[in-house]
């Protein structure tokens, strides 16, 4: 599993780290464990750490997440996802298209370059 969580309880923000090769099918699974902390736990704000990411996941891939799996797996529509930019162009084009097929299905999307940044956006009102 090239991804990893961590709490900031003093927020309340779920911070997921991508690591390495990270295909489709880690995308998903990532994305329906943050959908199920929403549902467990009502924490509806994340980051997003892709400085580290070796995207192996198509664009197709990253354009169904939100416009399909966000619903079928009932994402809170009120949730905040912020992106940690990566250096690598490629990655970087990929937050880019995840963040603009967010805004257009609804999903409050941002992109930053440092952690502070998207703590800074998440926590406002």
């Amino acid at each position: 599993m090239p991804w990893s969580l961590t709490y900031h309880p003093e927020f309340p923000v779920i911070e997921v780290a991508f690591d390495g090769p990270t295909s489709a099918q880690d995308l998903q699974e990532s994305a329906s464990h943050l959908i199920r902390i929403e549902h467990d736990k009502g924490i509806n704000r994340f980051v997003v750490d892709t400085r580290r990411m070796a995207l192996e996941a198509s664009f197709l891939d990253i354009l169904e997440i939100p416009s399909r799996q966000y619903v079928e797996e009932d994402a809170d529509p009120e949730g905040r996802v912020a992106v940690i930019l990566s250096d690598s162009a490629l990655e970087k084009e990929a937050a880019l298209l995840y963040r603009d097929a967010c805004r257009m299905r609804g999903w409050q999307t941002e992109v930053f370059e440092s952690r502070e940044q998207c703590l800074g956006w998440l926590v406002l009102d």
